[in-house]
């Protein structure tokens, strides 16, 4: 039961990307910047999403809403769906980073090890419960799992 619950963190929606592999990336970025004000970020969320939904390639399942924490800041997140290839999975994040104007976008390979945009190696997702998750500085929050994770 818990494999399967752990499977869940890195399947997070149904695929909306024309492919019947199972090996999966998956992006995790947030719209959101501890340098904004509330409405600009909440407006910033709004735009995100219509992008998303507008992008052809992340519309519909191919992304889940998340709430993250980054440097202490509690902050919008969302996890999407970047197909099988590594390349491909690190230019999207790139360009969603150079786009959004991000510090970092992470990238969760199928095997649950984590690097940022550049390829640079962070550790691997783990689950927690939500008192461990919330007493670090950096997490996730899936609502849709009601799972929290971190990078060890």
């Amino acid at each position: 039961a818990e494999l399967v619950r752990q499977q869940k963190i890195i399947q997070p929606m149904r695929h909306s990307m024309n492919t019947t592999s199972d090996i999966n990336y998956y992006i995790l970025i947030s719209p959101d910047r501890g340098d904004l004000d509330f409405e600009i970020n909440k407006s910033r969320r709004m735009d995100f999403e219509r992008y998303l939904e507008s992008s052809g390639r992340f519309h519909g399942d191919g992304y889940a809403r998340a709430i993250g924490s980054w440097k202490g800041l509690t902050e919008s997140s969302y996890v999407l769906s970047a197909g099988i290839d590594e390349t491909m999975a690190k230019e999207t994040a790139e360009n969603l980073r150079t786009i959004w104007q991000q510090d970092c976008v992470l990238i969760i390979r199928p095997d649950r090890s984590v690097i940022n945009s550049s390829g640079k190696e962070l550790g691997r997702l783990k689950n927690l419960s939500r008192e461990a998750a919330r007493a670090r500085e950096d997490w996730t929050y899936r609502p849709d799992l009601d799972t929290y994770f971190v990078i060890e």
